[in-house]
């Protein structure tokens, strides 16, 4: 049965029953993202209508799926041509001071990297804000979604109503590392909510310390139960790396995003670009002979698809010794792509030049869209390429050092 919120009534609501088990379902249209990212933080129902106001009638938990990466979650369960998103991540952390009641404890997000280390800083403003939620459940890599990821939120369920004093964030380590195959999980939680459970949920509500020094941890499948103390991306307040186009265009979010897809924003084969790398401040600029390493992405460091001399053609003078800058380029530097190594280029070593910005001249390939096909299930594009970085000093390869902003990629038209 299909039911409409009065307020926003192009959001497809149905109660569905199967099996026994029941559940209210929202599949939000690409329309609907600007209200639901103020929803979920003070997520209430009133006189048949979704509202973010204080009212009595609030949700607990909500849990939002779909695809994934980069503080996304999509998909086109509505069968969209395009891909319907919320952007969760940054669009919640405009919402930190809104008024709340503070109802909603956790936000479970089954999608694939968004609870992953190099993106769980984005959860920091709703984890840390008045009436803060405790805790983000979701995956690390790879979320299976269908059939095992179905079976995956039911366990997590039967073993909570099994053992009710059993901690969440415990249970939810255990149900994905014991699925056929494993599932790389990952979570975001306040040290001071690290024995919440559902007894305590259910009976006398879940609570924090309000004189607390609101400590967050990212916990994974590597480092769990020890956990690492989260903090603020540091490099990324230093630099920053975009696609410019030839007209001098920067491609960010706000121009490039999968609603532009058919504009003249993007990469397009035979066009001039630079892939730019800026130092925001002046004691951070970089020094002649300065090493650090660009990243070249299909659409995440996870995927393994990346052919750099297949998309881009570099400017020969940058290759020659003793230019500046100068590039080297390297094969499968990618350390955290599956399946492994591809035998391709898909990073470039700079050594740079004194100077506040460093500037990677380029052609897109002619032949770059007979190299990676139009996705039919997605928009009208052959795949977005983002960059990532390795500041001087750096250890290239892992999570941990690399400044990555997805927002910033650029779609190939």
């Amino acid at each position: 049965m299909k039911r409409v919120s009065s307020n926003v009534p192009d959001l497809d609501i149905r109660w569905l029953s199967d099996s026994g088990e029941r559940g209210l379902i929202a599949r939000p249209a690409t329309n609907n993202g600007k209200f639901l990212e103020q929803w979920i933080l003070n997520p209430g129902v009133a006189g048949g209508k979704l509202t973010a106001d204080n009212t009595e009638e609030q949700a607990d938990l909500v849990a939002v799926s779909g695809h994934g990466g980069g503080g996304y979650v999509y998909g086109n369960a509505l069968g969209a041509k395009d891909d319907n998103r919320i952007l969760l991540g940054a669009h919640l952390a405009r919402h930190v001071s809104d008024p709340s009641t503070g109802r909603l404890k956790y936000l479970l997000v089954p999608s694939c990297s968004n609870l992953s280390e190099q993106w769980a800083d984005q959860w920091l403003p709703i984890l840390k804000k008045e009436k803060p939620v405790h805790g983000v459940l979701g995956y690390s890599a790879t979320y299976p979604g269908d059939t095992q990821g179905a079976e995956l939120m039911r366990n997590f369920c039967s073993a909570l109503k099994a053992d009710p004093a059993r901690l969440l964030l415990d249970v939810w380590a255990e149900i994905n590392e014991k699925s056929n195959p494993p599932v790389a999980w990952g979570a975001a939680q306040r040290v001071d909510a690290r024995n919440d459970n559902l007894r305590d949920w259910v009976t006398k509500g879940l609570d924090v310390h309000s004189d607390s020094d609101n400590v967050v941890w990212h916990y994974d499948h590597n480092s769990f139960p020890t956990g690492k103390k989260l903090l603020p991306s540091g490099h990324a307040d230093a630099y920053e790396i975009h696609f410019v186009m030839d007209d001098g265009t920067v491609l960010q979010e706000g121009n490039n995003s999968v609603e532009d897809a058919d504009a003249s924003r993007g990469l397009f084969p035979g066009q001039r670009g630079v892939v730019r790398i800026r130092a925001k401040h002046p004691e951070d600029r970089f020094s002649p002979r300065d090493k650090f390493t660009v990243m070249f992405y299909f659409f995440r460091p996870l995927k393994h698809e990346m052919d750099l001399d297949a998309l881009l053609i570099f400017d020969e003078g940058l290759f020659h010794s003793g230019g500046a800058p100068f590039a080297r380029k390297l094969i499968d530097a990618n350390e955290l792509k599956r399946p492994g190594k591809t035998g391709k280029v898909d990073a470039l070593e700079v050594t740079s030049c004194l100077g506040q910005e460093v500037r990677l001249p380029f052609t897109v390939a002619p032949g770059a869209k007979n190299a990676f096909p139009r996705d039919p299930n997605g928009p009208n594009t052959h795949g977005l390429y983002t960059l990532g970085l390795y500041p001087p000093g750096a250890r290239v390869g892992g999570e941990a050092q690399l400044i990555w902003v997805p927002k910033n990629g650029a779609w190939l038209k």
